[in-house]
């Protein structure tokens, strides 16, 4: 089977083609695509001094190249998403009775789930989660369909964080905590209006 070139920056990425109508060239495009299997960010100088061509002879070989077809373009290879770049999503669960204390207990055994909520509407739970990978959300689906309990799950993946005021929240409910201990003696102490725009704007 014969297979067509894809250039990427780190490495060549082989497509399977008929097999009939390719030309890989002579035999020095087909070292020039020898190397850039192995790594297709090298320079032109430096296939140059490995066929024994000019640059300028190299970059035409590379371009014809191209223009055939056999090379079919340039891509990056990403690797995984760390834990820290996961996908955030938001599970829509219905269950078949009134959610009992116990059904939130068994969601705290999943450490994907952030937080849970009892919601109106034809869902009557709300979970927030972060995994690593789009194949870990498909498992904790899989795994909450199998709870008795449970007729449907469904979710919409988070594409983009537009506003998070979650820690500006937390940071105003801090200072206004504080503050409003400082004297026993006058009780706890409102903060102003004006205060108030200074902790949301912080």
């Amino acid at each position: 089977m014969l297979f067509f070139w894809a250039i990427c920056p780190q490495s060549v990425r082989l497509l399977e083609g008929d097999g009939n109508d390719m030309d890989y060239g002579d035999s020095i495009d087909r070292n020039l695509l020898s190397i850039l299997e192995e790594n297709a960010r090298v320079p032109a100088s430096e296939l140059a001094r490995r066929v024994g061509l000019a640059r300028s002879s190299v970059q035409d070989r590379l371009e014809r190249l191209e223009r055939r077809g056999v090379i079919l373009g340039y891509r990056a290879i990403l690797g995984r998403r760390s834990a820290d770049q996961g996908i955030s999503a938001y599970l829509f669960i219905k269950t078949a009775q009134r959610t009992s204390q116990r059904f939130f207990s068994t969601l705290r055994d999943y450490p994907e789930i952030l937080t849970a909520d009892a919601i109106s509407g034809p869902a009557n739970i709300l979970c927030r989660v972060s995994v690593n990978l789009l194949e870990d959300l498909e498992a904790l689906i899989d795994d909450l369909a199998q709870i008795d309990e449970v007729e449907s799950v469904t979710y919409s993946v988070v594409l983009s964080n537009k506003i998070n005021r979650e820690s500006v929240v937390s940071v105003r409910k801090a200072v206004l905590s504080q503050a409003g201990g400082c004297n026993s003696n006058d009780g706890p102490r409102r903060a102003s209006g004006s205060e108030n725009l200074k902790l949301l704007g912080s």
